[in-house]
């Protein structure tokens, strides 16, 4: 919505909330960090941080006095049982999934409390993204051909362990084609949304699942376009097939490399030759 600073801090204090959440990327910590800082000078209200960051850094995030509670896994429920304990005056402690200071701020002698990971969560079990409170007409990806446009996850972790990536150190879990497929169509009929980004960091490592989902793509007449991301040894040509035929028109590989050492020290799992035959048939 390209709110300004002076924008953003109005509509917060018409909201009036009793918290305010954000996501944090380890790439963009310090911008964040500057709208953190300076909302909370003027909207004095605790401050929740997320995102694969927290995963990482819990400890150091919670140094900085703007930040105040952190969840450091995925959230559906380690947040909920977090704003229950705040809003009863109950202790953190016994919650799964967060990170607090105890004692004050680090740098008066505080301390980072860090309790362990929350279960994994049932991807079949998390609630939709609430696209009902956003304009989604104004969403759009840098080479997205249409708007209405959303950002869309069909799993979450990934089953190979590529150094740079946080995905590999969760379990690979996969939605139901048909729960998937449902997300799509109410999303076009409610949304007006034409084009979807699938997020999954490799979208076709079950091949008979994307299969299922493009299948029911069509079945339902579904008038879409999508992009998806995976690598290149996680397709084949009747995968391909099937999802060009069910609306998709963008791949992203994970290639990474064009040189076979760095491939290797990558963990990558691919060759030079693989590579190349992959995006000639892609692209056929």
């Amino acid at each position: 919505e390209d709110l300004t600073l002076d924008e953003t801090v109005a509509r917060l204090r018409a909201f009036g909330p009793e918290y305010i959440g954000y996501t944090i990327t380890t790439y963009l910590f310090f911008q964040t960090l500057d709208w953190i800082k300076a909302i909370k000078a003027l909207v004095d209200v605790p401050t929740i941080v997320g995102g694969v960051h927290l995963s990482i850094y819990p400890k150091e995030t919670l140094t900085h006095e703007a930040i105040d509670y952190a969840v450091t896994g995925e959230a559906e429920v380690s947040l909920p049982e977090l704003l229950a304990a705040l809003t009863r005056g109950r202790e953190l402690s016994d919650i799964k999934g967060i990170a607090y200071r105890v004692g004050g701020p680090v740098a008066e002698g505080g301390r980072v409390h860090v309790t362990p990971n929350a279960p994994t969560v049932n991807v079949d079990d998390s609630p939709l993204p609430a696209r009902h409170l956003i304009d989604n007409s104004l969403y759009y990806s840098f080479i997205s051909k249409y708007r209405n446009f959303t950002c869309f996850i069909t799993s979450r972790g990934c089953p190979y362990k590529c150094i740079f990536c946080e995905q590999g150190s969760k379990a690979f879990r996969a939605r139901s084609p048909i729960g998937v497929v449902d997300e799509l169509e109410m999303s076009y009929n409610e949304f007006g949304i034409r084009e979807f980004d699938f997020f999954d960091s490799s979208f076709t490592i079950r091949k008979n699942r994307v299969i299922a989902i493009c299948e029911e793509i069509q079945r339902r007449k579904l008038p879409i376009v999508w992009s998806a991301r995976t690598r290149v040894d996680c397709i084949s040509e009747d995968v391909l097939r099937a999802m060009r035929a069910a609306g998709c028109v963008r791949i992203y590989y994970g290639i990474e490399s064009g040189n076979r050492e760095i491939l290797k020290v990558l963990k990558k799992s691919t060759s030079m030759e693989q590579i190349k035959e992959i995006v000639r048939l892609t692209r056929a």
